[in-house]
């Protein structure tokens, strides 16, 4: 199995453009998931930004200066 890096604290270490951005466009054996909607990709985000949060009914969105 390949090794894959760790998505704890991707956002405070890339910030939610460039997490978005690599969703978007793939990186290394990453492939592209451009076909996700901007609510899903808003949700994963929000997730990967705080996973307790995800899991609430109505998460807090994140500002959408930070979506891509």
């Amino acid at each position: 199995m390949p090794e894959v890096p760790a998505l704890t604290g991707i956002i405070s270490k890339r910030g939610a453009d460039q997490v978005c951005k690599l969703v978007h466009n793939g990186q290394g054996q990453m492939p592209s998931f451009a076909r996700l909607s901007e609510l899903e990709i808003d949700r994963l985000l929000t997730f990967l930004r705080d996973p307790a949060a995800a899991e609430s009914k109505s998460p807090t969105p994140l500002p959408s200066a930070a979506r891509c």
